[in-house]
């Protein structure tokens, strides 16, 4: 650690005797940072897969008709959150809850300083936690990630409390760039919900930050180049669709308020009928898991994503389980067929259509023939073979006509 210690006395000096600006060492150490936090998010992401494939997922294959298992199924969101509260009130009582409040709340009382340990301690039980069907998001959890890591950064270093605070912002867009694959999204969130102020000199090192992660999240993360959700092919329409967003708008507003009032309420009561943190975990992760294990997991209509995962015998776990991006791509993907299969079935019925003019015109040449004779009915016979031949032409090629690309319809 040798090269650690002069690297940091080195960059202390150069700051005290003013060869270097402060805002240049934020700005560098934002790039550390959003290197880290880039690495973090795709190890959280990866932690949450295994930890779901090794504990949910073979309860949900093997019960997928046996209630014997499924009653096991709702016992693992329990032991999960079990473990996780003994964890994190061993090693990091900071650690617990959402993210967001407590990012805040260290940058509003502490100055934005963050304990080195919070960032690991975080990664671990937010990936047992919805690794074993725990219904909570990613959010919060990496928020804390990268915070953390910012604040790391900046105490190693000994910056003042104001870069301290640009580093915890630029690590929260960071972590939010690398779990989304939206850099400008966690810029926006990081400066307005976290930093509270958009100035120049401390945008820079968020927007740094956010980018650096998003390019480690393109190598190495889940999404690479691709949209957290595939195949989004949408065209505004018609000025007379902006009422319904109007109302959605407002309807995921009021939602939302009483998302959170009611998660604030259930708080304060489960720590009042349930004091002791064991009772707790043991009682409202069972009840996660019952709930998702009544919560039909199987919709009417299945993707092609979803038949292909259970022709291969792996079931989908219950929806009410995990972070739900799951359930919001299946949704999408449910659209993108009911669409699909729209068009096959105008394409049948333009067959359908185009073999009913070809019998039509069959009749018509018998019984041309028949009334007048071979002889007398050959101008009619002669123009309906033309366009017999070029009936039978369209049907033929029908399937192809439609396609868009050249080199397929030329084959």
């Amino acid at each position: 650690m040798r090269w650690w210690r002069r690297c940091q006395t080195y960059l202390q000096g150069i700051d005290r005797r003013g060869r270097i600006a402060a805002i240049s060492v934020t700005i560098f150490l934002a790039c550390v940072v959003g290197v880290i936090a880039g690495y973090g998010a795709a190890l959280f992401s990866f932690l949450i897969h295994s930890v779901s494939t090794w504990t949910v997922q073979p309860f949900a294959n093997v019960g997928a008709d046996q209630w014997l298992w499924l009653s096991v199924l709702v016992v693992v969101p329990a032991l999960g959150l079990l473990v996780v509260s003994w964890f994190t009130l061993r090693f990091a009582p900071e650690a617990q809850g959402h993210g967001v409040p407590e990012v805040i709340y260290a940058m509003a009382r502490h100055d934005g300083v963050i304990r080195p340990r919070v960032s690991l301690v975080k990664i671990i039980a937010s990936g047992l936690c919805i690794g074993t069907g725990g219904s909570v998001g990613r959010e919060g959890p990496i928020v804390q990630i990268g915070s953390a890591v910012g604040s790391v950064a900046g105490q190693a270093f000994k910056l003042h409390a104001r870069h301290i605070k640009v580093l915890v912002a630029a690590g929260a867009a960071a972590g939010i760039s690398a779990t989304f694959n939206a850099p400008l999204a966690g810029v926006v969130f990081s400066s307005e919900i976290i930093l509270g102020s958009f100035a120049v000199e401390s945008l820079t090192p968020i927007i740094v930050a956010a980018v650096l992660a998003d390019v480690v999240q393109r190598h190495v993360g889940e999404y690479g180049l691709n949209h957290a959700f595939q195949q989004l092919d949408y065209q505004f329409g018609d000025w007379n669709q902006l009422p319904a967003y109007f109302a959605l708008g407002l309807l995921c507003g009021i939602a939302a308020v009483g998302f959170t009032k009611l998660v604030y309420a259930t708080e304060d009561k489960a720590k009042r009928w349930l004091p002791r943190w064991w009772m707790r975990a043991l009682v409202l992760g069972s009840i996660v898991g019952l709930v998702g294990v009544l919560y039909p997991s199987k919709p009417q209509l299945i993707s092609a994503a979803a038949q292909h995962d259970i022709d291969h015998g792996c079931q989908p776990i219950p929806p009410v389980f995990g972070v739900g991006y799951d359930v919001v791509e299946h949704s999408l993907h449910l659209e993108r067929a009911g669409a699909e299969d729209a068009s096959d079935a105008a394409d049948k019925g333009e067959q359908q259509d185009l073999d009913k003019l070809l019998d039509v015109a069959n009749k018509i040449e018998g019984h041309t023939i028949c009334a007048l004779g071979d002889a007398a009915a050959w101008p009619v016979q002669s123009f309906l073979k033309h366009f017999h031949h070029e009936f039978e032409y369209m049907i033929s090629n029908h399937g192809r006509s439609i396609v868009n690309d050249p080199k397929e319809a030329a084959a």
